[in-house]
C-alpha cells in the first residue's frame, strides 16, 4: 500500500536517473521515467480537474474520490517518456523523475489534490558551469537557454519549498561524484533512503543498490564527447549575468550548498557572487 510519493526534479544532467534507478533497487520503491512537463503533464492536469467537476455533488464523488490518487498517478504513468505501465499501488512508495518539473508545481499541486499523503521531493543540482558543459555537449543547449531555465527552476523550487505539502531535500551531484567506492553506500543513505519515512536501509544495502546500477546516462554513455572548458564567448557571457549569479548565491545559502566554487576556481570570481 502506497505510504508516501517521491518527485525528483531540479537540474538535468545532475543525477536525476541515477538516483531514479538505485532507488528502484529496493523492492518497495517503483519511480517512473519522466513527463512532458510543458504540455502533455499539464493537460494530466486540467483533466484532473475537469473530472472534479464532472463529479462533484454527485452520486458518483465518493466513489470517484476513493480512487483519485491511483487515476491521477496512472495518468501520470501513462504520458511517461520512460515505462508507461500502470503503478502496482502495492508498492510502498511511488513517483517519477523529471529533470525541472518543480516549475511544473501547479500541475503537482492538482494531481495531489485530496491526498494526504507525504511527498518527499528531490532538487538535483551539480557545480554550475559543469552543468552547463554537460548540458551543451549532451544536447548543444546554449548558455543563453541554459541562465533562463535554470533561474527559472530556482524561483519554483523556492516557491515549493515553502508549501507544506512538500518535504524538499538538495542532492548535490559533485557531492556524490567526489566520494570514495567505500563511502557511497553511506550517502546514499543519508541523503536518499532516509528522507523517505518509508524505509530502514543500511549502508551495506544502499552500497549494493548503487553496486548494482549503471549510470546510462553519462554524457559519454551517451555516445557523445564532454566539453571541459567554457568557450571564451561563453565565458564572457557567463562573466556578465550578474542577476544569475545573485540567484545561485541565493540559492546556496538557502540550501547549505555549493555549487559555484568550481567556476570560480576556474575562471575567477563573477559579478554577482
Amino acid at each position: 500500500m502506497v505510504q508516501e510519493y517521491c518527485i525528483i526534479g531540479g537540474f538535468p544532467r545532475a543525477g536525476t536517473r541515477q538516483y531514479t534507478d538505485i532507488l528502484n533497487r529496493h523492492p518497495g520503491a517503483q519511480i517512473k521515467g519522466e513527463v512532458f512537463s510543458n504540455k502533455s503533464f499539464k493537460m494530466v492536469g486540467d483533466l484532473l480537474l475537469q473530472a472534479d467537476l464532472d463529479h462533484s455533488n454527485r452520486w458518483s464523488s465518493e466513489k470517484y474520490q476513493s480512487a483519485r490518487y491511483k487515476t491521477a498517478w496512472n495518468l501520470v504513468a501513462g504520458v511517461s517518456k520512460g515505462s508507461n505501465e500502470p503503478f502496482s499501488f502495492e508498492s510502498t512508495v511511488i513517483g517519477f523523475k523529471c529533470p525541472r518539473i518543480e516549475i511544473a508545481k501547479a500541475t503537482l499541486d492538482i494531481i495531489l489534490k485530496g491526498d494526504q499523503r507525504r511527498v518527499q521531493f528531490y532538487f538535483c543540482a551539480r557545480q554550475i558551469i559543469e552543468n552547463y558543459l554537460s548540458l551543451n555537449s549532451t544536447f548543444g543547449l546554449t548558455a543563453e537557454k541554459f541562465v533562463a531555465h535554470t533561474n527559472r527552476s530556482l524561483k519554483f523550487f523556492s516557491d515549493l519549498k515553502e508549501d507544506s505539502r512538500y518535504n524538499c531535500e538538495v542532492l548535490v551531484l559533485d557531492e556524490f561524484i567526489g566520494l570514495e567506492l567505500s563511502d557511497k553506500g553511506t550517502w546514499i543513505n543519508e541523503n536518499l533512503f532516509k528522507p523517505l519515512s518509508s524505509f530502514e536501509t543500511t549502508d551495506q544495502e544502499c552500497a549494493e543498490f548503487y553496486a548494482a546500477t549503471r549510470n546510462i546516462n553519462a554524457t559519454e554513455a551517451v555516445g557523445k564527447k564532454r566539453i571541459r572548458t567554457l568557450s571564451d564567448e561563453d565565458a564572457a557571457f557567463f562573466e556578465r549575468r550578474t542577476k544569475f549569479w545573485s540567484n545561485i548565491s541565493a540559492f546556496e545559502q538557502a540550501n547549505n550548498i555549493d555549487i559555484s566554487s568550481g567556476y570560480v576556481s576556474k575562471y575567477g570570481k563573477p559579478a554577482g557572487l
